[in-house]
């Protein structure tokens, strides 16, 4: 693993992993088996975000919270618009 890219991917479940990249699939189907490479739920990773104790750092918390909404809206008409895609 020492040699391997790691990029960051998000499965269409809503789980984003570290995935390695640069090694032959039987040492990240190895890395994937033994637990090594960490997943989380986006919404677990939007729930960190949003802590109070994390907003109070900075300087505008509204203006970010906008930011990310904006954003989660954006990722969600992407979500709408491939299950209306796979409705037909």
């Amino acid at each position: 693993m020492a040699r391997a890219n790691l990029a960051i991917a998000l499965e269409v479940d809503g789980h984003i992993y570290i995935e390695p990249t640069g090694l032959d699939e039987a040492a990240i189907d190895a890395a994937i088996k033994a637990g090594t490479l960490p997943t989380i739920e986006l919404q677990s990773l939007v729930r960190a975000a949003v802590l109070p104790d994390n907003l109070r750092m900075e300087e505008c918390p509204l203006a970010i919270l906008a930011c990310l909404r904006q954003q989660l809206m954006t990722a969600l008409t992407h979500v709408d618009a491939a299950a209306a895609a796979f409705a037909k």
